[in-house]
């Protein structure tokens, strides 16, 4: 439970305090602090040394190359998916994700390439890879863990994406 507070606590923290106004030097520090906490905290310390379990607990395992063709044929359908979404949006009344285009376009490039693996490696590795096994191996259900892990993060992106 512990480790499940300061991942969902910490999450909030920074997407409510340093990302409160979203200036540059805002997003570094949010980024920065959450790479110190993924790294320092929740890896090297929390995870081995407090709950005495290694990596793969969270999802880290052994690289196949199969992984490879699978995340690039993901990719591909994703991208097709975000093309037709756009499309869904605009028809129930809602802006696509273009909309993001000009708010982003105020960032500084290096954060920008910042964000793109923070997102992509330790959201998977908070959102997916922690909160779901923990909250799965708390209840028993793994659907509970994986409806708490979407509602940590739709709430914690709310606030910055609208």
């Amino acid at each position: 439970m512990i480790g499940l507070i300061i991942v969902l606590g910490s999450e909030f923290v920074l997407h409510d305090v340093f990302l409160k106004y979203t200036r540059n030097i805002h997003i570094e520090m949010a980024v920065l602090v959450e790479w110190l906490i993924l790294f320092l905290i929740l890896l090297v310390f929390w995870i081995p040394k407090i709950e005495g379990s290694n990596l793969e607990s969270i999802g880290f395992g052994k690289f196949r190359r199969k992984y490879l063709w699978e995340g690039a044929l993901t990719y591909f359908i994703l991208m097709v998916l975000w093309t037709g979404s756009s499309f869904a949006l605009k028809a129930v009344g809602f802006e696509g994700l273009r909309s993001l285009q000009p708010m982003l376009k105020e960032y500084n490039p290096l954060i920008l390439f910042g964000l793109f693996p923070t997102g992509i490696f330790l959201e998977e590795v908070f959102y997916r890879g922690y909160l779901i096994e923990r909250l799965t191996s708390l209840t028993g259900h793994g659907w509970i863990g994986a409806i708490i892990s979407w509602l940590a993060f739709t709430f914690v992106h709310l606030k910055f994406f609208g």
